[in-house]
């Protein structure tokens, strides 16, 4: 049987015990695993206590930051079949997370069908078991993209600003979607996967918010608008108010998606390196993807012996690891001719310290500075 990487997440229940079939008013935590912490219940009060959707018996769920204590903490709200409220947090690292690339089919396997009934304090449980190889093809990932294309209309345009939101951190609220929780799901599945695979991690929601809950998300569906800065998108007639933001990246996936799905796909796995770089140094996301759509333009660009300016390429050159050995020899060639033509070799100074380095490049140079 191939080996599968498996993560263990502590996790608690927080909620009403039942006495004699009914709920006992107080909420309390009923059930823990062992190495749940003062702190991390702590943050799951003060960050993730999602309520539940009123006058239903379906449950909502979140992923949402913790704090430096708990930086994600994933929730599941609801009511359980004896009419009491219960809370189901999960703690997950940011690496963990981000491993996951957005694979939000197998957060939702941490979901419970029913929310558990408690008659008293339970034993100390075990911790939750994931599996973080499981990855989503490009079919499976198409078929994500489609769903959303459906549910809003089969029109690329109304997905630019969602988009732009998530990317330039904009809350995006949904008002008047069905209550369906797979529905909203697939919703912000399909958004997500239009990002890199090693950005996706970074965007938080709620399937169910309210106004002053004291949860902070990305994407959250809500009752009603909420007052200040946010997108608000109306499931009824796909209309938009609030703020609009305008995003390089945005568009750019967007359009791709009007040729093909699976083109647009595999430009946002092109980026993955790039804009992961980029996020994991400190850059917002929105700048990430700014920096890896420039990239793959300019990478593009010399591929076609496009026109590309001697400060880009030495940008590029002297700062970005995660350029490949042949995309180095094509910037320093792209370098060394121009510096050559324009008698701007100062501008070439990025090559310098990969002669060392890089026997190609260095005869490459050589070649280029020989007398014809």
């Amino acid at each position: 049987m191939p080996y599968t990487a498996m993560v263990s997440l502590e996790h608690f229940y927080y909620g009403q015990l039942v006495h004699y079939g009914e709920p006992v008013d107080e909420r309390r935590i009923v059930a823990r695993s062992a190495n749940i912490t003062e702190e991390m219940v702590s943050a799951a009060n003060r960050y993730a206590m999602l309520p539940t959707l009123p006058n239903t018996s379906m449950s909502t769920w979140a992923v949402v930051r913790g704090g430096r204590n708990a930086p994600f903490i994933m929730v599941q709200s609801g009511i359980g079949a004896a009419g009491q409220e219960m809370r189901h947090l999960i703690f997950i690292n940011g690496d963990t997370l981000r491993d996951l690339q957005g694979n939000l089919t197998l957060l939702t396997t941490l979901l419970d069908g029913q929310l558990p009934t408690f008659e008293m304090i339970a034993n100390i449980q075990d911790p939750l078991d994931l599996a973080t190889e499981n990855i989503r093809s490009i079919d499976q990932q198409t078929d994500d993209i489609l769903t959303l294309m459906s549910l809003t209309g089969n029109n690329t345009r109304n997905l630019e600003p969602l988009l732009s939101a998530i990317v330039q951190g904009v809350p995006l609220v949904v008002i008047n979607a069905p209550t369906s929780e797979q529905t909203r799901t697939q919703f912000v599945q399909g958004l997500i996967t239009l990002l890199p695979p090693s950005t996706r991690f970074s965007v938080t929601f709620a399937t169910y918010r309210q106004r002053e809950d004291g949860i902070t998300a990305q994407i959250s569906f809500m009752d009603q608008a909420p007052e200040g800065d946010a997108l608000v998108y109306d499931w009824t007639d796909r209309s938009l108010s609030g703020t609009q933001t305008k995003d390089d990246y945005s568009h750019y996936i967007t359009s791709q998606l009007r040729l093909d799905i699976s083109l647009a796909l595999q430009q946002a796995e092109n980026l993955t390196q790039v804009a992961g770089w980029r996020f994991k140094s400190g850059d917002k996301l929105a700048d990430a993807l700014a920096y890896a759509s420039k990239r793959q333009r300019l990478d593009d660009a010399l591929d076609h012996n496009m026109p590309v300016s001697m400060a880009d390429a030495g940008e590029v050159l002297g700062n970005d690891p995660t350029l490949s050995p042949d995309l180095q020899y094509a910037y320093a060639e792209h370098l060394m001719n121009l510096g050559l033509a324009m008698d701007e070799m100062a501008q070439a100074d990025s090559v310098a310290p990969l002669l060392k380095k890089d026997e190609d490049i260095a005869n490459l140079i050589a070649y280029l500075k020989a007398p014809n």
